[in-house]
């Protein structure tokens, strides 16, 4: 798996706000939140497979946090981009272990105040079990902070995590087997200070977690059934990443979340840091497929940003004589469609099991437009809407490659 590139110094905002990304091919990159345009703004670094949203930004230092694997060493490694001199300053070595895929089981965070850097993964040295670390951000010397548990062989894909740097708590989600033994799902909430694992409800995780200091909340986005409103099994799944992504999944492409087929909503929702007593709606997100849990806080403009796509039209399809002009015609109560314009001579026609094209309910859940979506805390209201990718690029969609992670800072 690979992240996307995040942008340096160069001015890539809308208003106040500067938005970074990596990409892919690990280029740091700016996107313009008016146009969407993305500019890579560092030579890209291949070696450096990275994982979707593991990342942090220190503002203060300048700073771009990145964490994966390098394919020629074969260490989990935390890499350090430069946003002022736009290169990769250093990369430091992580006491973990990776797992089939890269960056799964894994946490970074920064504290803004003071710069220490907070990683979690699979730690050789206790069992393989998720461990908590921070780094000194000056001398990258790592202090174990907690041992929070499970080991190598359960993780959870598209884990989401957050840090509450006003009472030093660091939330994560970890996969365990439970007595059954079947893969469960916990919450955690780790106390910097004391090392102490609390296990939440898992009512709380969300995807898109980010914290806000002004309110004292963990904010995200919450998937719910669009009749009832209620946490449902699809929203566990649209958090780990289970067998709806993986049937989704290619060779260098990213996990989405297929949550667009109606019966499901996704809303930016929130729950209190002291009392954790249930989540709270703000505002239904006018899309709900999630790019890899793809996302960012603005803490000054107190902003949630999230990369989400929709569902294609039920009608994308259209009726063709292609297959019979070439001498397959299909069986009865089959139709041959295609995906239009039917009438560009490089488009083909198939047979599909409807009696109406118009009934197939969507074509390659990547081959969508993808849009950053910023909603502010406050009102609820969505402030941003920016076509900025797709993770099957094409004129039809976006030419633009996705951003594999993406973080806010000020301008």
């Amino acid at each position: 798996m690979s992240l996307l590139a995040m942008p340096l110094l160069a001015l890539a905002s809308a208003g106040t706000t500067r938005m970074y990304g990596l990409s892919m091919s690990s280029a740091l990159v700016s996107i313009d939140l008016e146009t969407g345009s993305m500019k890579e703004l560092t030579a890209e670094h291949p070696a450096e497979l990275e994982s979707q949203e593991l990342s942090a930004i220190d503002a203060k230092r300048a700073r771009y946090y990145s964490a994966g694997v390098n394919s020629t060493t074969n260490k989990v490694n935390l890499c350090v981009w430069s946003l002022s001199a736009g290169h990769k300053e250093r990369q430091v070595e992580l006491p973990f272990e990776s797992s089939v895929f890269v960056g799964v089981g894994e946490a970074l965070n920064v504290d803004p105040t003071d710069g220490t850097i907070i990683v979690m993964g699979h730690d050789p040295s206790r069992g393989g079990h998720h461990c908590l670390y921070t780094l000194d951000p000056d001398t990258f010397k790592p202090k174990f902070v907690a041992d929070v548990g499970g080991d190598m062989h359960v993780d959870m894909l598209g884990g989401s995590t957050t840090y509450d740097h006003d009472a030093k708590v660091a939330y994560v989600a970890t996969a365990y087997n439970d007595s059954t033994p079947v893969p469960a799902l916990k919450f955690n909430a780790v106390h910097l200070t004391t090392g102490k694992v609390e296990v939440l409800d898992k009512g709380l995780l969300m995807a898109g977690l980010a914290y806000d200091s002004k309110t004292k909340r963990v904010y995200g986005t919450a998937v719910a059934s669009a009749a009832a409103q209620t946490s449902t099994p699809e929203a566990a799944a649209a958090l780990w990443g289970g067998a709806t992504a993986a049937r989704w999944r290619r060779p260098g492409k990213a996990w989405p979340t297929r949550t667009g087929d109606g019966s499901l909503t996704r809303s930016l929702a929130y729950f209190d840091a002291a009392t954790r007593a249930g989540l709270v709606t703000v505002a239904e997100l006018p899309l709900t497929m999630s790019i890899g849990d793809v996302h960012t806080i603005d803490p000054t403009a107190r902003v949630h940003y999230t990369l989400l796509a929709g569902k294609l039209n039920a009608s994308a399809y259209e009726p063709t004589d292609y297959c019979s002009k070439h001498g397959n015609p299909c069986a009865a109560g089959a139709s041959c469609c295609c995906e239009p314009p039917c009438t560009d001579a490089q488009k083909y026609g198939f047979c599909y099991a409807v009696d109406d094209c118009s009934k197939i309910p969507s074509g390659d859940p990547l081959a969508v437009p993808d849009f950053l979506i910023g909603v502010g805390l406050d009102s609820g209201e969505v402030v941003t809407k920016v076509p900025v990718c797709s993770m099957e690029p094409g004129p039809k969609t976006n030419p633009n490659v996705c951003p594999w992670s993406v973080e806010a800072a000020a301008a």
